[in-house]
């Protein structure tokens, strides 16, 4: 029953509901009316009514015994169910040594790459084709004596005879030897293995290309024979020199020729250079005088054509050099280490084969290849595993070699472990002559495949290094930042049961992983204790605490004492497991492995297994911590018509707050609120980071994104700042001063804001009353006996209740922070609790309460910022409360428009109101004839009367030329809660 009194008087009404603020405002609204069945006055002023309205906001109780999960873990009850501890554990699952041990499974495929580093020689462009003509004057003066003594000019205008004297002293002084020398061109770039480059190869003819020797002698006017006339060509490639072509013959009579006669030099060598030799005699005569008739000349002409059309190789001599080639070691797996043993024969298919499917050289040379597999020794009768041959180029060989039977052993000893196979392998040039290109190509190379796929034994010595499954597990549900607690009686016990009749390593490694993705691991290296005799088993303990590594061994699996036991501990900088379990892991691996340590023959049928568990008991030392829980409370969406009505009849509004701690420490609680169900521990450069971190996670944001912090509106301003508001704010005018804002940092250059977030309320966490003091009837020292309890209320200013009531679904989250235990260690129970029971009360008015809630309209897309192309269809969005069944959709191109004014152009008319519409603004009027205002445009939703409308919080762009490319991505689809626009 409401008691109402008179304007100036109020009867405070406190309703409480634990049902959320938009459930009690609609059933309150719906029921309540104001009314009055006064009928005397005839003039009544309407009373107006004062009254609050208290409801819920976090109303929680954060138990650790809700940590606790029996069933599926990782926190577990202590067996008095008075306790919590953390327990982890898993099984090494059992691994026997049986013939698949025996059998070394390589997949080996050994090749080398066919080309090499080695290049021919370069010799630069030479070809010859040149003519050597000699017209040789007998006479060289033109002026001879004839028999009368008189001088005539040669050759004579009428016929002369000569005196036998004159002519034999002309013959017998002639001397003709003609030398012409032409030098090679010299080569560069000499691969090392060359000692010596002894000459060069002429190319062979090749259509018209074509290389030779011609030359033509002719007698012109000689009145006695041409003798012996000759033309050679030698060149200085062998000693003595080598003859190329020689053409001679006896004699030449007079106006006779001797040629041409022509020698190919087609495909023959040559040296350094090449030499032509020139020569003729003239004979005497035995007449008492010789007649020159008129007109001889006197002379004997020499034509001499020499063509070499090019060189194609030069011929070396080659010093004995090894050919470095690229061939990967055959190794063994990696948990593997073998000193011997026997091949098992027969082995199967593909088994105990070494292969070398093709082996070819591309060189021009010969080359000395030997390739031995040393490992394996034959038995009497078998051929060894070796390879030698000389490799010519262009033969491809094939070999493979079967080693079932052979003894397989170590080169360097029986006491060294072999981790892959011993090879020698060798490529050698020896001393030989060669035909090298001149053209600087590739010379080629040493192609080799082969492979080795299994090897099969009978009886093998080794270590062998079995890797366990890795197993990991997840912590769900740890509160964020929920770091600083020291659990100190950790323990991490493994047990492993052994059957192998030799001494076992066991490499235990712990991974964790915390939630800022920091990893530290604790490491347990143990030998294992041996059984006496075979199908017997051995059993070992090993115990890793803050004390370090403790080995025990067993005789046998059910033995309860140990024979044997050890302590290690941990050495400087190194973690122990309480260190672990101390750094607010969120995901353990586990990783082991356990070797053969010691020499024996292996046996089928040995094998090795076991089991770890992890126990951590919440008997902790605290130190001081801040985190946020991972439970938020989501308020959901309010009325139109409740939260216009909150909104104009509010007075004023508080927060109540009951806290109840009987956590082992104090400190203070904060009352966060933000629009994304995400917040930040606080405002350093490190809580952002990790704030960012975690959206990585949960929003799928990059790695490299940042985010910072802006509290000041008057930067957030569309009209002079540089952010994009809108997923966060409809408008401007919703900006809060002082409010802190997180912003993205974008690479286009707009930033944007994607959360806000803002303390409603900090107060202090009372502190625990009293603890127990010792260990007995069910309670532990350092448990809290009881608990603190606070009252706090606060008032709450305008701003915060319109964030409360905006559109949207706000969050609201509790963030603690714990002073901790000051070094002392608690016990954290089960019966542990922080009792949280929180309220808001709006003193609300009647004045207005039962008018009509006005519709509202508001732009959601395009809000201002976007580029968008006149071509393609966007979707415009809007978001309409009360009840508004058509609107109109305009735009405006300019700047500073005016919402309520009429000049806007439209886009369309009269359309059913779903919230969204479709456009292409190139079928809009005046859109594609747009000059400046295309970087100014505005779009203006309305109701058909016109009451109701909003405009874009702040002007876009549209870019009208069809090949303009925007700079910014089109987002059609915008989601309020936190979608990043880019």
């Amino acid at each position: 029953m409401f008691i109402f009194r008179m304007k100036n008087n109020f009867l405070k009404t406190k309703i409480y509901y634990r049902r959320y603020l938009s459930l009690l405002l609609i059933g309150f609204f719906a029921t309540f009316n104001l009314s009055c069945d006064l009928k005397s006055p005839t003039k009544f002023e309407v009373p107006t009514w004062f009254f609050d309205l208290t409801f819920p906001l976090v109303q929680q109780r954060y138990s650790l015994e809700g940590m606790v999960d029996n069933e599926n873990g990782p926190i577990y009850s202590t067996p008095d169910s008075v306790g919590m501890q953390l327990m982890f554990e898993g099984t090494l699952p059992d691994t026997s040594i049986s013939s698949d041990i025996l059998e070394v499974t390589l997949n080996k495929d050994f090749s080398s790459d066919p080309s090499s580093a080695m290049n021919a020689p370069t010799l630069p462009s030479f070809s010859i084709d040149q003519p050597y003509y000699y017209p040789i004057d007998i006479v060289p003066t033109k002026k001879l004596k004839n028999s009368s003594g008189q001088f005539f000019d040669i050759p004579p205008s009428s016929n002369q005879t000569v005196t036998k004297e004159v002519w034999n002293q002309i013959a017998s002084a002639f001397d003709t030897t003609i030398q012409v020398t032409i030098n090679l061109p010299t080569l560069s770039s000499l691969p090392s293995f060359v000692k010596s480059v002894d000459g060069m190869q002429i190319k062979a003819d090749a259509g018209s290309e074509v290389s030779n020797f011609k030359s033509t002698f002719t007698n012109v006017g000689l009145p006695t024979l041409v003798t012996n006339p000759t033309a050679t060509l030698i060149t200085d490639i062998t000693s003595p020199v080598k003859t190329l072509a020689n053409h001679t013959q006896a004699s030449i009579s007079k106006d006779a020729n001797f040629g041409p006669t022509t020698t190919s030099l087609s495909g023959d060598s040559l040296g350094n250079a090449i030499r032509i030799d020139i020569g003729f005699g003239i004979a005497p005569t035995s007449n008492n005088t010789v007649t020159i008739n008129a007109g001889d000349s006197l002379k004997v002409n020499v034509l001499i054509q020499l063509s070499i059309s090019g060189l194609d190789s030069a011929i070396v001599s080659v010093a004995k050099t090894e050919l470095p080639i690229d061939l990967d070691p055959i190794a063994f797996p990696s948990d593997v280490e073998i000193y011997g043993g026997m091949m098992k024969s027969p082995s199967g298919f593909d088994v105990n084969e070494i292969k070398i499917n093709s082996l070819t050289s591309s060189l021009p040379l010969d080359i000395d290849f030997k390739m031995h597999f040393k490992n394996f020794l034959p038995p009497v009768g078998k051929d060894s595993t070796k390879l030698d041959t000389v490799l010519t180029k262009g033969i491809s060989l094939s070999k493979i070699f079967n080693v079932d039977g052979y003894t397989f052993a170590n080169p360097a000893g029986k006491d060294s472990a072999l981790k892959e196979l011993s090879l020698d392998f060798s490529t050698v040039f020896p001393e030989q002559n060669a035909k090298l290109p001149v053209d600087g190509s590739s010379l080629g190379g040493v192609s080799m495949s082969g492979a080795l796929k299994k090897l099969h034994f009978e009886s093998l010595e080794a270590n062998i290094i079995q890797e366990f499954p890795s197993t990991e597990f997840t912590i769900a549900g740890m509160p964020l930042g929920f770091s600083g607690m020291q659990f100190v009686n950790t323990k991490l016990e493994i047990e492993m049961l052994n059957g192998i009749r030799l001494p076992v390593v066991l490499d235990f490694d712990m991974i964790a992983v915390n939630q800022k993705n920091d990893t530290m691991t604790v490491k347990a290296l143990s030998t294992l204790g041996s059984p006496a005799s075979a199908a017997d088993t051995a059993k070992t303990i090993v115990r890793l605490s803050n004390e370090g590594s403790t080995t025990l061994k067993y005789k046998a699996p059910s033995s309860i004492s140990y024979f044997d036991s050890s302590t290690v501990p941990p050495k400087t900088g190194e973690s122990t497991i309480v260190d672990l379990m101390s750094a607010n892991p969120s995901v353990f691996t586990v990783k082991s492995r356990a070797r053969i340590d010691g020499r024996g023959t292996l046996e089928s049928g040995m094998s090795i297994g076991g089991k770890y568990r992890m126990l951590a008991p919440f008997e902790v030392i605290m130190e001081p911590m801040t985190f946020i829980s991972v439970t938020n409370s989501p308020v959901p969406e309010m009325n139109h018509a409740n939260r216009n009505n909150i909104r104009s009849t509010m007075q004023s509004a508080k927060m109540d707050f009951n806290v109840e701690n009987k956590i082992p420490s104090g400190g203070d609680l904060s009352m966060l609120m933000s629009n994304i169900p995400f917040f930040p521990l606080d405002t350093t450069a490190a809580a952002l980071t990790a704030y960012k971190d975690s959206l990585v996670i949960k929003k799928g944001w990059s790695s490299s994104d940042k985010v910072y912090i802006v509290s000041q509106c008057a930067k957030l301003n569309p009209e002079t700042g540089n952010y994009y508001i809108f997923d966060v704010m409809d408008d401007f005018s919703d900006c809060i001063d002082g409010m802190s804002y997180i912003v993205k940092i974008n690479d286009s250059g707009l930033d944007t804001i994607v959360s806000y977030v803002d303390t409603l309320l900090k107060i202090p966490l009372p502190e625990p009353v009293s603890f127990y003091q010792t260990t007995n009837g069910g309670v532990y020292a350092g448990q809290v006996k009881e608990g603190g309890v606070a009252t706090y209320s606060s008032p709450l200013p305008t701003s915060r209740i319109r964030l409360m009531t905006n559109p949207g679904q706000p969050y609201m989250a509790p963030r603690f922070f714990l002073k901790g235990s000051n070094g002392k260690k608690v016990f954290m129970s089960t019966a542990d609790y922080l009792d949280i029971n929180s309220s808001v009360t709006f003193n609300l008015s009647s004045t207005g309460m039962t008018s009509p809630a006005p519709d509202e309209i508001v732009v959601k897309y395009p809000n201002g910022g976007q580029t968008i192309n006149k071509d393609d269809s966007v979707i415009i969005k809007w978001k309409s409360y009360g009840d508004i069944s058509k609107v109109n959709i305009d735009y405006f191109a300019g700047t500073k428009p005016d919402v309520n004014a009429d000049n806007w152009t439209s886009i369309a008319k009269d359309e059913d109101n779903v919230d969204s519409l479709i456009w292409k603004p190139s079928a809009t009027e005046g859109i594609s004839s747009m000059g400046a205002e295309k970087d100014s445009v505005r779009i203006r939703i309305s109701s058909i009367n016109g009451k109701t409308r909003d405009m874009s919080g702040w002007y876009f762009k549209i870019n009208l030329g069809s090949s303009e490319v925007s700079n910014k991505k089109i987002i059609n689809n915008l989601n309020i809660h936190g979608q990043v626009f880019k």
